[in-house]
């Protein structure tokens, strides 16, 4: 095609002038356009990704250049829609913003193309499909692909289309097809049923081999499930490795080398990043026979170097750190020990690695105590994560799923105006056993802005409370005006924590001679940081230079509080909980979420993996480090009913468990329950600005695996948080029934729970 193209330039240049390349224009409107959203257009058969600009009201337009006609996949935000563009022709796009998949229009002379695929008429098989009988299930396939032609001829578009569309249908189409022996197992729980012989035949019959197809992304995820699926074709006896059995029936079978290079690499790369090189020197053979391409190899071989540090039998490398004592401690000093140095994270304070600021009284609470490195939130943002710590139970389960805001604002988030009094509170349980409970700081569970029915903070089981503005009953001295915080406030910004300090220590002094339950809850370090000699540069807030001198601060007045308990004799008595309710707004390149992955308002690692340290003496040896146990603001609730000796209250029924022995040291105990997560559901939560920190809206923790999915089943994400908590390598695609399993537990736990914060009552 080159060659011929060439000689018509040529004889084309005796005399005979260009015509003008020709343009395909793209025209979006956007309504309700949400500002953080990028618009992103992805060529299928080139890989080119094109940002189109969309401005605040919602236009926009790019013209394209240099293309062959082709599918192109349209993003906007988290939402997706297939297009095919051609390079004569122009084409309007206009959506809602909330609503891309149930609003989109088009016009412009690509309209009736881009119509035809996005009026939902084009159907597929589910996963839902894959319970029905194999029978059953091949003749819907087949009915389903006949209603499509039938539907692609009766809509009369351009042959050149027709003849591609036809192909990208039946992968479409048949895309859950392959799967059906492992789902239909999965969802029957019949763990004797054996795929016949006419299910292979008939998937045998729908797999092409052709490189040329490779372009298209539903033939790139239908061919994979395929080959895996008749490489099980008879097989009796699964090996240990499943991957080497999929890779050598496509040494065997595949003769196209482009495919069999796109396989190998897809099932290699993704086996060794979930498993690493032990037992893989036949997958790393298999992969050199047959993979050539330049930028795969590269890829393959900075991820062996990467896990060669790691292999086993290879010596640890050498190095030195200060130990608690400030001594300096090097690896062959520790004789005869196994020395597991996980990542310490958190990059806030020095004991989790942190080096903005010496914050050296929270970390004697670390020296005294133990510190958690597997310690989750119940949300990624102040008001659900604090309703979890009060209740033990997941927020989505008490209808509230983000900052609680104004009545309007929480009714387009779907939630409720405040936390239901009725509900369980971990404080009324130690009010009903004697004790004295006092909450000072924020609250953040209902009240402020224009809701002011909000129960009083003494409903929910305190006897004592001081507050902010976003409570039922704000203290006047750091409230002068209806906001969170102004320079007419009697105490300064400034002076806050340390202000909540002194009444915590006041408290503290008129209850010494009896038990007590404190909730002390600053407000620092959320923004804005302003420190005394920073009042006035409003400009220099959110800076190193305001966030470090705040940050001195807080660990200045938590070692005041801790003073203050030694001076009256309580330490060893007291049990001190340090922790956050949410990851750091994104600030400082992700130093202060370690580089976990994700911020505030993520549900990736940054924006739930919280510091957590307890400080117990008369229970708790010093200087411990619990890396295995993972726990959750949810577990609270029972946990510290159980290690006071006192119930919970009467039918408590909540998602926390009781990890007692694991909180006092005890015991490093798997976790035995999942946890579960419900944040961004729809366009008006707040959103990470950075696309590759927003997660799907759900999320679940089971045992080493972590899931994130949208409530539709879309954009699933598997992790493995024992190789990878940073969260780089998605491995979903190695682990299908995992990923059906745990898809299906969290979807439903959220369709069951969805609509509790549309409750207008509260």
């Amino acid at each position: 095609m080159n060659r011929i193209k060439s000689m018509m330039v040529l004889s084309l240049m005796l005399g005979i002038s260009f015509t003008e390349a020709k343009a395909s224009k793209l025209t979006f409107k956007i309504a309700n356009p949400d500002n953080g959203a990028k618009t992103v257009l992805s060529f299928t058969e080139t890989g080119e990704k094109k940002e189109v600009k969309i401005d605040a009201t919602g236009n926009g337009t790019i013209e394209i250049n240099d293309f062959t006609p082709q599918y192109v996949l349209l993003q906007y935000g988290r939402a997706r829609r297939t297009l095919y563009l051609d390079p004569v022709q122009d084409l309007i796009i206009s959506f809602d913003g909330g609503a891309m998949w149930k609003t989109i229009n088009f016009d412009g002379a690509a309209a009736a193309v881009n119509t035809y695929l996005n009026t939902g008429k084009i159907k597929n098989l589910t996963f839902q499909d894959t319970k029905l009988k194999e029978d059953a299930f091949i003749n819907k396939a087949d009915s389903l692909f006949a209603a499509n032609n039938e539907g692609l001829n009766a809509a009369n578009l351009p042959t050149a289309f027709t003849d591609k569309e036809k192909i990208r249908l039946k992968y479409f189409t048949y895309g859950f097809f392959p799967m059906h022996p492992m789902y239909y197992v999965y969802q029957t729980k019949d763990s004797t049923h054996v795929a016949s012989n006419t299910f292979y035949n008939k998937l045998q019959s729908l797999i092409t081999i052709d490189s040329k197809l490779l372009t298209l992304p539903e033939y790139k995820e239908f061919l994979p499930n395929a080959i895996a699926s008749m490489s099980n074709q008879g097989v009796t006896e699964k090996p240990e490795n499943t991957t080497e059995q999929f890779v050598n029936y496509i040494d065997k079978n595949i003769k196209d080398k482009k495919v069999a290079e796109y396989l190998v690499n897809l099932f290699v790369y993704g086996n060794i990043s979930s498993r690493g090189l032990d037992g893989s020197d036949a997958l790393i053979s298999m992969f050199n026979k047959h993979v050539k391409d330049a930028k795969m190899l590269d890829k393959f071989n900075t991820l062996c170097t990467k896990w060669e540090k790691l292999k086993a039998g290879t010596p640890s490398p050498a190095f030195s750190y200060p130990d608690i004592n400030g001594k300096t401690v090097s690896l062959a000093d520790l004789k005869e020990k196994y020395i597991y140095i996980d990542d310490m994270g958190i990059g806030d304070i020095g004991c989790y690695g942190g080096k903005f600021v010496a914050t050296p009284n929270i970390d004697k609470l670390a020296q005294d105590g133990l510190l958690f490195n597997q310690y989750y939130s119940s949300a990624p943002v102040s008001s659900p994560s604090r309703c979890g710590l009060t209740t033990g139970l997941f927020p989505i389960e008490v209808g509230i799923n983000t900052f609680l805001n104004d009545k309007a604002s929480n009714k387009r988030c779907e939630q409720r105006n405040y936390l239901d009094d009725k509900l369980p509170s971990m404080a009324r349980a130690f009010q009903n056993a004697g004790y004295a409970t006092g909450h000072i700081g924020k609250w953040h569970m209902g009240g402020g802005r224009d809701v002011h029915n909000a129960p009083s903070i003494k409903n929910y089981g305190f006897d004592e409370y001081l507050s902010t503005y976003e409570s039922p009953d704000p203290d006047p001295a750091i409230t002068a005006s209806k906001w969170i915080w102004c320079d007419n406030d009697s105490i300064k910004r400034w002076k806050r924590t340390e202000y909540f300090v002194d009444k915590s220590i006041d408290f503290i002094k008129r209850h010494k001679d009896s038990p007590f339950f404190l909730n002390l809850w600053p407000d620092d370090m959320h923004t804005p940081w302003v420190p005394e000699f920073k009042q006035k540069e409003r400009k220099s807030w959110e800076t190193k230079e305001a966030f470090s001198p705040v940050l001195g601060e807080m660990d200045k007045q938590i070692g005041r509080f801790i003073k203050a308990l030694d001076d009256m004799g309580l330490s060893e008595n007291t049990i001190i909980i340090f922790t956050s309710d949410n990851g750091p707004a994104p600030s400082f390149k992700a130093v202060r979420s370690a580089y976990l992955r994700g911020t505030k308002n993520s549900l990736y690692e940054g924006g739930i993996r919280m510091p957590f340290i307890v400080k117990y003496p008369k229970k708790i040896k010093p200087g411990r480090v619990n890396n295995s146990s993972v726990l959750c603001a949810v577990d609270l609730y029972p946990t510290l009913c159980s290690v006071a000796g006192i119930k919970t209250e009467k039918n408590y029924k909540g998602d926390g468990q009781n990890y007692a022995k694991v909180l006092l040291g005890k015991s490093e105990a798997k976790r035995k329950t999942d946890l579960m997560w419900d944040f961004g559901r729809n366009k008006h939560f707040g959103f990470p600005g950075n696309p590759y920190d927003r997660s799907p809206h759900l999320a679940i923790r089971s045992g080493k695996w972590k899931l994130l999915v949208n409530g539709d089943g879309s954009d699933a994400q598997l992790y493995d948080m024992e190789l990878d908590k940073f969260e780089k390598n998605n491995i979903a695609g190695e682990h299908p029934e995992l990923v059906a399993k745990l898809s299906k537990k969290v979807c439903e736990w959220y369709a069951q729970n969805k609509d509790k914060g549309l409750q207008t009552d509260l």
